[in-house]
């Protein structure tokens, strides 16, 4: 009996992702799958480089599939439909009454492991515009920080805008829409922070919230505030900034630590 190349390699790539998910314990995503197998090879991980080096998408185009979870349906591995998610989705939005979040989607008890996502969607933005739903377009992202620039009464920073509760995007929503946060606080019409100057406004923000002077660990348990090693390169010691910033200093010195 002849075997045809493509039928061998077929069932190859077939015994080589049923046995990763028995290693996994689940069907992997496209990203777990390029991992094992470039650590099997002994190969970088090289999610932009030529196909070739990117096992996923040289599977998908040996086999001549459109996507990741139509070769796990080859594979007979049990992976969510498409379908089911993009339900799952449109009812977390209306129970939330916005576009949810991929951490609302992921800590949500009513819906499939986020990493299943990425089984039938390169990118999360393009799994909810299949869903019908309002992606994070500039004018989203622009809106939300504009809001949160309101609340803080200047600049947020990345940090600010990361944590914050008024934002439901993400810090890569904004680089892969924008490319970079500065170019992000200038679509918005907002002015960059002054690095040097930061510490000071934000050491002044804390202790207006807690009516009195902050200590460093007051100061690193607040949301969105710099580093100590950050503070440091700009203030030596603790109280030079508290002088700085124009609050009550008290004795001792600051010994410099990591946040």
């Amino acid at each position: 009996m002849i075997v045809c190349k493509e039928h061998k390699r077929r069932v190859e790539l077939i015994f080589e992702v049923r046995d990763i998910a028995n290693l996994l314990g689940h069907a992997p995503t496209a990203y777990e799958y390029n991992q094992i197998i470039n650590c099997r090879e002994n190969r970088p991980w090289l999610p932009d480089s030529y196909p070739w080096w990117d096992p996923s998408r040289r599977c998908l185009l040996e086999l001549n599939v459109g996507c990741w979870g139509a070769f796990l349906a080859i594979a007979d591995l049990e992976v969510p439909s498409a379908d089911l998610l993009r339900a799952q989705v449109k009812a977390l939005a209306e129970k939330l009454e916005r576009t949810p979040t991929k951490k609302e989607f992921r800590d949500s008890p009513d819906t499939a492991d986020i990493s299943v996502v990425y089984c039938w969607y390169q990118k999360w933005n393009d799994f909810l515009s299949d869903a019908e739903l309002e992606v994070n377009s500039e004018e989203v992202l622009v809106a939300q920080i504009l809001e949160l620039a309101n609340v803080h009464g200047r600049t947020p920073t990345a940090e600010e805008f990361r944590n914050s509760k008024y934002v439901t995007s993400t810090m890569k929503d904004v680089y892969y829409t924008f490319g970079s946060w500065d170019a992000f606080l200038g679509a918005a019409g907002l002015e960059m922070l002054d690095i040097d100057r930061l510490p000071i406004i934000q050491v002044q923000e804390v202790a207006k919230a807690l009516g009195h002077t902050p200590t460093k660990e007051e100061f690193c348990r607040a949301p969105g505030t710099m580093t100590l090693s950050d503070v440091h390169a700009r203030f030596y010691y603790w109280n030079d900034l508290l002088r700085a910033a124009g609050l009550r200093v008290k004795n001792g010195k600051w010994t410099p630590s990591t946040k």
